[in-house]
């Protein structure tokens, strides 16, 4: 989160740790975010923080600081599952807040109320990355060995 200096890092528990940077140095903010309870599998950061589990929930993060003590409120929670049968892989936020999840074989596009607003189906095994260009077209890269570009 260049905004704000932190670095953010998930891991096979579900924990979402903060670090700051001290002269050049990462040190962690003692800052763990915990609300998943399957491996961080994506995490994606511009004003808010959003991060996605193996097992498909979504969250997003608004990250506060009280008094030189960071913490992190989750203010919106998604289960993809009924999309992403094989689990969540990646994701990507949109300037306006919406989000962009894959999984198994398609990217769907999540409003800012957290509605599925969008399947993009085309690959023909699991989506593996997702990127957000400048212009808000998607580029997505999967198992089939294919680069696809969105919108």
């Amino acid at each position: 989160m260049e905004a704000t200096g932190h670095l953010v890092s998930g891991d096979s528990t579900g924990d979402i740790k903060l670090w700051e940077s001290h002269q050049g140095e990462m040190e962690f903010s003692e800052c763990v975010l915990k609300r998943h309870e399957a491996p961080i599998q994506a995490l994606s950061a511009t004003d808010k923080l959003v991060s996605g589990d193996s097992a498909g929930f979504v969250c997003v993060w608004e990250l506060l600081d009280t008094a030189g003590i960071l913490y992190g409120d989750c203010v919106m929670a998604l289960d993809t599952r009924a999309h992403h049968i094989t689990g969540l892989t990646c994701l990507v936020q949109f300037p306006d807040s919406r989000i962009a999840s894959a999984g198994n074989d398609m990217v769907c596009i999540w409003g800012t109320d957290g509605t599925h607003q969008q399947s993009l189906v085309g690959h023909s095994d699991q989506v593996r990355a997702i990127a957000r260009g400048q212009d808000n077209r998607l580029f997505t890269g999967g198992s089939d060995r294919q680069l696809r570009i969105w919108m």
